[in-house]
């Protein structure tokens, strides 16, 4: 019968990177299951409780300290395991052992984007708030590409010049700056004056009956 060829765990991965042993990842594998299991228990909450619309209920408080506990216990184990291969001598990247760069990888993303969604419900963007509207149109982009740039830096040793990457992520925030603009047109131009007169009051209710003694002139005629 032939045997299985097993795994080789010995000495260094793919380009001098250590490799973790079989407790190290089975560790990871319960902890982003802890992660996961949160996820699914906050997904079911929101799908069966519609109006729930703010971070700060009882449900949510035990659905984040089981979610946000997971998600914290999970970065640092992976971490703590790229400070151990530091201290063995390895440096920079060479310190992630193999399979644990994605992970890190999401594991930033993950906390950005909490951080993403805590700021859009407390600001509440809409054309109501064009101030809290702006806000996250111009920060998004620059929480999205100013990341890449240092995951593209370096992880794949792309680096672009400073002057490239930075304007870069100066032109996507403008970008988005400039579509909240158009989304909010100011108070009293034509897009917001009734029937399409600039300078309308819009705050006044429409007349919707004639006065008594226009009643008196229509039935004059």
């Amino acid at each position: 019968m032939a045997s299985v060829a097993q795994l080789d765990r010995s000495g260094a991965g793919p380009a001098g990177r250590p490799r973790s042993t079989p407790r190290t990842d089975l560790v990871t594998i319960l902890l982003g299951m802890w992660v996961v299991l949160g996820l699914v228990a906050d997904g079911n909450t929101h799908v069966n409780t519609p109006q729930l619309e703010t971070f700060f209920t009882p449900s949510h408080a035990v659905l984040y300290a089981v979610l946000y506990s997971g998600y914290l216990s999970a970065a640092g184990w992976m971490g703590w395991q790229v400070l151990q291969q530091w201290r063995q001598g390895y440096h920079g990247l060479q310190a992630v052992p193999v399979g644990y760069g994605l992970g890190l990888v999401g594991a930033v993303i993950f906390g950005l984007g909490g951080l993403a969604d805590l700021l859009i419900r407390r600001l509440r963007p809409s054309t109501a708030r064009p101030l809290a509207l702006w806000t996250v149109a111009a920060v998004v982009p620059a929480a999205v590409w100013g990341p890449y740039f240092a995951v593209v830096a370096g992880w794949y040793g792309l680096a672009w010049p400073a002057e490239l990457w930075s304007g870069s992520v100066v032109l996507s925030s403008l970008a988005g700056l400039a579509l909240g603009l158009l989304a909010t047109p100011p108070a009293g131009s034509a897009a917001t004056a009734p029937a399409g007169k600039p300078g309308g009051d819009v705050t006044r209710p429409a007349r919707t009956s004639l006065t008594k003694h226009e009643q008196e002139e229509h039935l004059s005629w």
